[in-house]
């Protein structure tokens, strides 16, 4: 189960996963700046509003989840109270890949 956590918390971004990034925080803090933070600024209050009622959302890179919570590596990934949420999200996103 360890090693599902591991591939869980290193995410599936292409340059992580080759290695080309040695650093995942600087990695996914330029992505969070340059995509995330951006697109977010645009949303009204009526905007978020109706995403408290829309259905789940699931992202397909859990590398992300993981820096966006904080999580300081696999094993208190494993071992925390959003593990299960995690896996779930890893499971759909893996499905939804193929």
């Amino acid at each position: 189960m360890s090693r599902i956590y591991e591939r869980i918390y290193k995410g599936s971004m292409p340059a992580l996963i080759s290695g080309s990034v040695s650093n995942p925080d600087i990695f996914y803090s330029s992505y969070l700046s340059t995509y995330l933070e951006r697109d977010v600024k645009e949303l009204t209050d009526n905007t978020l509003k109706r995403l408290v009622k829309a259905p789940k959302l699931y992202f397909h890179d859990t590398g992300l989840i993981c820096h966006l919570t904080k999580w300081s590596n696999a094993q208190t990934l494993e071992s925390g109270t959003m593990n299960g949420a995690i896996l779930e999200n890893y499971v759909v996103s893996e499905i939804a890949k193929t």
